[in-house]
Parts: C-alpha cells; sequence; structure tokens
C-alpha cells in the first residue's frame, strides 16, 4: 500500500544530489530495507516448503550456484538413494524434475533407456555400477546363466552368436 509512494522517494534520493548526500544514502537504505523485508520475511524458497535444509549445504557464499565438490548436503541420508560413480557429477536437476526436488525415482529405467530391450533382466547393477556403462565380467555372466563361455566361445564377438537388429539385446539362444 505504501510501496509506490516510497518508491517515488526513492527515485527522487537517487536522482538529485544535493549536499546532505550522507543523509540521503541513510535514508536510501532504510528505504530499501522497507521495499526488500516482506519479501525476506516471507521466506520465499524456490526449493518449497518441504526443503528444511541450510542454503549453504548445496550454495556457496559467492552466488547461488552450485559447485559439486563443495556440497554438504547428504543425499543417502537425506533420500535414501546414495549418490555414486557418475552419479556424483550431475546436476540435480538432471533427476529431478523442477527445484522441489521430489518425485525422483530410484531405479535406473525412470533415467536411463534400456538399451537391451530387457533381453538380460532389468538388473542393471547386475552386470555393471554407476561409474561406467562398461562391461567386464562377460564370462562370468554367462557362466551364471548356464553356458560358460569356453575354447572358441571366449574371443569371438557377441554378436556373433546373439544377432538381430540391435547389438545390445542378447535374446538367449
Amino acid at each position: 500500500m505504501y510501496r509506490l509512494p516510497l518508491l517515488m522517494v526513492a527515485v527522487i534520493f537517487t536522482t538529485f544530489r544535493s549536499p546532505i548526500l550522507p543523509l540521503m544514502n541513510f535514508l536510501k537504505a532504510i528505504l530499501l530495507a522497507c521495499l526488500l523485508a516482506p519479501a525476506l520475511a516471507s521466506g520465499q524458497n524456490p526449493h518449497g516448503d518441504e526443503l528444511k535444509i541450510d542454503c549453504r549445504d548445496c550454495h556457496h557464499s559467492g552466488g547461488w550456484d552450485i559447485r559439486l565438490d563443495q556440497m554438504t548436503f547428504d543425499h543417502d541420508k537425506a533420500t535414501g538413494f546414495e549418490l555414486e560413480g557418475q552419479h556424483k557429477n550431475i546436476s540435480c536437476t538432471d533427476c529431478h524434475d523442477d527445484l522441489s526436488f521430489k518425485g525422483a525415482e530410484m531405479d535406473c529405467f525412470s533415467c536411463h533407456e534400456d538399451v537391451h530391450q530387457p533381453t538380460v533382466g532389468n538388473d542393471c547393477n547386475r552386470c555393471r555400477d554407476s561409474n561406467s556403462w562398461l562391461v567386464f565380467d562377460i564370462p562370468e555372466l554367462h557362466e551364471q546363466n548356464g553356458f560358460p563361455l569356453q575354447g572358441t566361445h571366449r574371443i569371438i564377438s557377441c554378436n556373433d552368436c546373439h544377432t538381430g537388429g540391435n547389438p545390445l539385446a542378447f535374446q538367449p539362444i
């Protein structure tokens, strides 16, 4: 209700110079505090009312950007989903749809496409980990599935036996 007249006074103070400049600077500071007080008092949090953590857990004193290497927010403790491997190096918004940080799924397929088109099951961690998509224990995986790779099978390409349109879909033979 008083914002428009106060704003006009602020414009007058910033436009005209006079010998009483220190007093005007003081009055400008008070005016600015009055104008900003409602916004500061309401505690408008861009992350919503449910995220009750200190801003400094994610943001630094130099600005609102996020430096992953300086964050103290404990994602595992707060959410039950530990950020391991490559998950430590991505932006929060890569998994969360908005700044309230609600509702991110904890399974691989919510974020990652199943390039194997469910031919190897849905337990991604059986073959790989969150550090890399590369699979290093192919002979052991074949042995677990009842077909140990022996002889020539150890040295030929996977796609020599697993044929089809998608070289990453491994239909049982």
